[in-house]
């Protein structure tokens, strides 16, 4: 008797030891003790010094650093496999895409299935096979997976997306595209795009080999890179892309990618890594952002407000499976080598929290983070923020969005670097929501209208947002795909016209007013009717008949209209101009004048 006694309790204080050290890794996983440093080391010297020229725009400082560094230290800073034979660009598809308008603001920029990305995230799924991006001329660029994962297709609309032309598609060799991401280059007037993207040895697979890629805005120039190596018996997954271009010189302009290093055996995320590129991709050095946890739905971004700049890696964790947690993971970039990743966290209740993203917007220094949180067994879109100075992220609770519905989800966020306005498009059961704010501690507003026409959107795939310039303005665009992942679908309402704004009031009569003021400068506003929906154009020439401006080109809904032209960026002299609106059999031309 007195043996079963003893056999009981060391039993019991087995499983009161095992459970004991499950809390205090939960414990430590959330609250983790660290002490900040940085490298004194000469790698870590050079390092910061080269980021402080790099911050002051001393480029000759920068570049000879960088070589130093280059030099002495080639296993931090490691070449690129730039001989690579996998990941290649085999020009513009063929045939072209349906692109005519189909109603409701919304036009089709590819007809057929595209790849269902899977909302097991925290297995490796990622449903970001759909992504859309700007540049500084208004131009727009969505990059798609196909549905048989062996393409990765980029087109672009230069006209407000009333047509998309195919740019360019990248080819996997017989390997498939997991994953991917890309951004827009913007810099001194050179406009490229960068893509980071996983490939697998098969279309279901997680043993993941990451590639960086390059091309210029007309889809020439194209250059692809293997960034590093993968481990034995490993994966490199779900990368997520970002570059300080808009803020620095080309010749300083740094690429920053977050990745997961999975395991397909376990199966399980081995850590959350970080990859910088000072040269264009010709070297990486990478970082540890957190490892030991299973950590997903990764996303990057940078902020220099307003001086220096520090590295942010989003992250979801579910070492609690029933109740996964977001943190946030943050290293100076003068300190990305040897220094120490702190962390925060925005999403961390007692609520499942996950399908993380971050976005920084870099005039106000702002950020947010916006994810899916499981409330009440019903999944629903919300954000967090920091302010610099200023509020920082609550770390037990969160922010709805205006008037939302429950079951939304996928939620994702944007923020142009010329504008100070952030943009969140979710999925909710019936449609497409967009949401748009200049100061997150005031809220959100919310676009009245589902953006989606006739079948309800893919709950699969995530909607993806944009921010774009056009006359001086600042819109939002977005993206998405119906059910059955067929087709791609854009709306650039804005999220009412792009550009134009409408007083909801139906038109007797076609119109066009007399712009106010005038004589003007730089902006005036010009009124018109439309009595009939359908395809309306207003585009302004100059006394020889050349075309300066489109303002409208495009499908509008009967109702009154005013729409800005904005002269301050079109280097326009001072003279008389015309401006010309056609609509159905309608045309009708006035003359205005521009005194600077």
């Amino acid at each position: 008797m007195a043996m079963k006694k003893l056999f009981t309790i060391i039993v019991l204080l087995l499983a009161f030891s095992v459970n004991a050290q499950t809390l205090q890794r939960i414990q430590e996983e959330a609250n983790p003790v660290y002490i900040e440093k940085q490298d004194n080391s000469e790698l870590g010297r050079l390092w910061r010094e080269m980021i402080a020229a790099k911050t002051a725009n001393d480029i000759e400082k920068f570049t000879r650093l960088l070589g130093e560094i280059k030099a002495k230290y080639p296993e931090k800073v490691t070449p690129s496999n730039s001989q690579n034979s996998i990941l290649k660009a085999d020009g513009p598809t063929n045939p072209a895409p349906f692109q005519n308008d189909w109603g409701n603001y919304n036009f089709r920029v590819f007809t057929g299935n595209i790849a269902a990305g899977g909302t097991n995230t925290s297995a490796g799924e990622n449903p970001r096979t759909l992504r859309i991006k700007s540049d500084s001329a208004g131009n727009r660029y969505c990059a798609f997976i196909r549905s048989t994962r062996d393409t990765l297709y980029v087109f672009k609309s230069t006209n407000n997306g009333s047509t998309w032309t195919s740019l360019q598609r990248f080819t996997a060799q017989g390997l498939f595209f997991h994953s991917f991401d890309f951004y827009t280059a913007d810099s001194a007037n050179v406009i490229k795009l960068g893509f980071a993207a996983s490939l697998t040895t098969s279309a279901s697979g997680v043993d993941g080999q990451l590639f960086m890629g390059f091309l210029n805005s007309d889809g020439s120039g194209v250059r692809t890179v293997q960034v590093t190596s993968t481990p034995s018996g490993r994966g490199l997954i779900n990368p997520a892309i970002m570059t300080d271009a808009s803020q620095t010189p080309t010749q300083t302009t740094a690429w920053y990618i977050t990745y997961s290093d999975y395991s397909p055996s376990t199966p399980a995320a081995n850590a959350a890594m970080a990859a910088m590129s000072l040269d264009w991709g010709a070297t990486f050095t990478t970082a540890i952002a957190r490892n030991t946890f299973n950590d997903y739905d990764l996303d990057i971004d940078y902020i220099r407000f307003p001086t220096g700049d520090t590295l942010y890696v989003v992250l979801a964790n579910n070492l609690t499976t029933t109740n996964p947690n977001l943190r946030i993971r943050r290293v100076p970039v003068a300190n990305f080598v040897g220094g120490t990743w702190t962390q925060v966290n925005p999403a961390n209740s007692a609520n499942p929290e996950f399908f993380s993203q971050l976005t920084v917007n870099r005039l106000t220094g702002q950020m947010i983070c916006t994810f899916v949180a499981t409330v009440g067994g019903t999944t629903t879109a919300y954000y967090n923020y920091n302010i610099p100075g200023g509020a920082s992220f609550n770390t037990t609770n969160y922010y709805s969005f205006p008037t939302e519905a429950a079951g939304s989800t996928l939620p994702m966020c944007d923020a142009n670097p010329w504008d100070s306005t952030f943009r969140v498009a979710y999925l909710t059961p019936t449609g497409v929501i967009y949401n748009s704010s200049k100061n997150v501690v005031a809220g959100f507003t919310r676009n009245p209208d589902n953006l989606n026409y006739g079948a309800a959107p893919s709950t699969n795939i995530a909607p993806d947002v944009t921010g774009f310039r056009r006359l001086g303005n600042y819109y939002g665009a977005i993206v998405y795909n119906a059910t059955g992942n067929a087709n791609i679908n854009y709306n650039g309402e804005d999220l009412v016209m792009v550009g134009v704004g409408n007083n909801s009031q139906l038109a007797d009569g076609y119109s066009l007013s007399q712009n106010y003021p005038n004589p003007f400068n730089p902006s005036t506003s010009i009124k018109f009717n439309v009595p009939v929906s359908g395809f309306t154009s207003l585009k302004v020439y100059d006394i020889l008949g050349n075309e300066v401006a489109t303002l409208v080109n495009q499908n509008v809904q009967q109702g009154e209209y005013s729409v800005q032209f904005n002269t301050s960026e079109l280097n326009l002299s001072s003279g008389v101009y015309f401006y010309k609106l056609t609509s159905g059999n309608f045309t009708d031309v006035k003359k205005m004048s521009l005194i600077k």
